[in-house]
């Protein structure tokens, strides 16, 4: 959709954007008082093959903003 190389696919080389997670558990929590607040329930979220949260919890700084190839 966005037409970056190497994304949207799952196999050796490409660039892994994963999240895990349990659809029964995940749950908005932001609202008026506080719209940053993190939603809860993704287990994992790994940014360019390395974990940047873990059990909501931020464990690295892998990613960076990705803009619309041409």
């Amino acid at each position: 959709m966005l037409r970056i190389a190497d994304r949207g696919v799952v196999r050796a080389g490409a660039i892994a954007d994963l999240v895990l997670f349990d659809p029964g558990r995940v749950r908005a929590r932001s609202g008026y008082a506080d719209p940053l607040a993190q939603a809860e329930g993704f287990d994992l979220v790994v940014l360019n093959g390395r974990p940047a949260f873990e059990d909501g919890e931020r464990v690295g700084c892998a990613g960076r903003l990705l803009r619309r190839g041409r």
